[in-house]
């Protein structure tokens, strides 16, 4: 669980605050697919992710997340 934590919270650390998109290729599956509300569905795997975040970087060049909780399941 720990590791899956640190995993998440490098994430959002070095992709959404940081801006270092080529973490996702190291963190994702090749074969992720995401699945949520957004305008359409995203590239499957790393790439996916990596448009995601650099739009929403583009949009929001100030933006920083923050993990208040995590909560792992068992």
């Amino acid at each position: 669980a720990d590791q899956n934590k640190a995993l998440i919270e490098r994430f959002y650390t070095e992709v959404w605050n940081k801006g270092h998109l080529a973490v996702a290729d190291e963190v994702f599956a090749k074969d992720y697919v995401r699945h949520d509300a957004s305008g359409g569905p995203p590239a499957p795997g790393p790439e996916g992710q990596k448009q995601i975040a650099a739009g929403l970087r583009k949009a929001f060049p100030d933006l920083v997340m923050t993990t208040d909780f995590m909560m792992a399941a068992t």
